[in-house]
């Protein structure tokens, strides 16, 4: 981290994005404010040409998920800075968390995830049991092999243990967003 914020510091450097207020775009802005930096976040319709035009020299750099990343990894193309992570990713061993490389930022510390909704007012008892069904999938063979292909270290949570999380962690992704000068709806 300490070259690249040095590199940024004498250098015009953009760092793709996957969209305006994804992570990547605060991730940006919060190096920015922490390192008093000028990088411009350079937004995409996705991870795919993103990580093309990285791997082609367009971007300086890019943040994106695992399994997009790696062909740049592998290729030699990029280097992995940092994890964002409160823990090493088993993937990743070797790259440090943002936070192990002083960013104190809580968002950093965000965790990023895909969730299954309901609509509004769905009974508690259908509400259960596809949570309950999740987990007990998250567990498989089979889902433990294609998190481990995504680079994902942990499966399925439980309603409760998201909701939870989803009532910690909205707050600092609402500022961070607002941040953005974005209005989240």
């Amino acid at each position: 981290m300490k070259e690249f914020v040095e590199y940024a510091r004498n250098n015009a450097t953009n760092v793709g994005a996957f969209g305006p207020g994804s992570y990547p775009h605060i991730v940006v802005a919060e190096l920015n404010k922490q390192y008093g930096l000028q990088m411009k976040a350079v937004h995409y319709r996705g991870e795919a040409p993103m990580w093309q035009d990285f791997a082609a020299g367009v971007l300086h750099a890019a943040m994106g998920s695992y399994a997009n990343a790696i062909n740049a990894l592998e290729s030699g193309a990029g280097k992995a800075i940092a994890v964002q992570t409160t823990t090493r990713s088993r993937k990743l061993p070797d790259v440090p968390t943002f936070i192990e490389q002083g960013l104190d930022s809580k968002v950093f510390a965000l965790a990023t995830y895909v969730f299954l909704a309901g609509p509004t007012g769905m009974p508690q008892e259908i509400v259960e049991r596809l949570s309950g069904l999740m987990v007990e999938a998250g567990k498989t063979d089979r889902i433990q092999k294609l998190l481990d292909t995504n680079g994902i270290d942990e499966s399925a949570q439980g309603h409760i243990a998201f909701k939870k999380l989803y009532d910690n962690e909205t707050p600092i992704w609402v500022d961070a967003v607002r941040a953005l000068g974005l209005a989240p709806e």
